[in-house]
């Protein structure tokens, strides 16, 4: 037996799962950002500069301090892509959970007809109903996954920025970005600002 609903969906289904992974897709473009944040985010590591030391560290500090200043204008341009593919992210969750219920409603009816009724035909139809079946799951775990990692990413790499910004103007008068220093209610010290992007870096390598 062939089911014609069956075939339609799992059309439907490959059509949107190509649609998702195209080069202008969300998710494309989250990762383009991602590799882009994480090439900054190398270029302005702190984990070699001991900003409370004299000497020649102080002379190494100031000139950190003048690659985070050129740097942070591409910061915030960066961060506002990630939090544009973040909404997107969100309304793309929606559509695709919609699209997996929907494939899903028709998949568990034809895997309800009885035993009896199927033939090798039937089978057949059967593997490549179930292979997309995951392939949808997939997709949908993609999405929400991309959108979790990128709402994670922007959540530090605040906190890193604001701490660097606090540190320069605290410790070397210098004063980057257009506000004010930053207030927070954690440590701000040489440590913290190392143990941020730290964490920010790890993110980043396994996005």
């Amino acid at each position: 037996m062939y089911d014609k609903a069956m075939a339609a969906a799992v059309d439907t289904a490959q059509r949107r799962l190509m649609n998702s992974a195209e080069k202008n897709s969300v998710l494309t473009e989250a990762a383009r950002d991602l590799a882009e944040l994480n090439e900054l985010t190398e270029l302005i590591d702190p984990s070699k500069i001991d900003f409370d030391k004299g000497g020649l560290e102080r002379f190494k500090a100031n000139s950190y301090w003048n690659r985070f200043e050129e740097a942070y204008p591409r910061f915030r341009a960066v961060m506002e892509k990630l939090a544009r593919d973040k909404k997107i992210l969100y309304n793309s969750n929606v559509t695709v959970k919609r699209f997996y219920s929907e494939f899903k409603q028709e998949h568990d009816r034809f895997t309800a007809i009885p035993e009896e009724e199927r033939d090798e035909e039937y089978i057949r139809q059967a593997v490549v109903a179930e292979n997309m079946a995951m392939l949808m799951k997939s997709s949908l775990d993609e999405h929400e996954a991309v959108y979790e990692h990128i709402d994670m990413v922007l959540n530090i790499m605040e906190q890193s920025l604001n701490i660097g910004i606090y540190l320069a103007r605290q410790k070397f008068g210098r004063s980057i970005g257009d506000g004010p220093a930053a207030v927070f209610g954690g440590a701000a010290d040489n440590s913290s600002f190392q143990a941020q992007f730290r964490q920010l870096a790890g993110l980043l390598k396994n996005k």
